[in-house]
C-alpha cells in the first residue's frame, strides 16, 4: 500500500515539474485531450 503512495507523490512532482517548466500550453492540451479520450475510451468499453 505505501508503494502507491510513494508512486503517486512522485507522479504529482514530476507532473507538476514538467507542467509548468518543460512544455509549453499547446502541449499540454494536447496530453490532457489524449488522457481523457483514453478514459473515456476505458468507461466506454471495458
Amino acid at each position: 500500500m505505501y508503494i502507491y503512495v510513494v508512486v503517486a507523490f512522485a507522479g504529482g512532482l514530476l507532473g507538476a515539474y514538467f507542467g509548468s517548466l518543460k512544455f509549453r500550453q499547446s502541449a499540454l492540451k494536447y496530453i490532457l485531450s489524449l488522457v481523457l479520450l483514453m478514459a473515456a475510451f476505458k468507461l466506454l468499453f471495458v
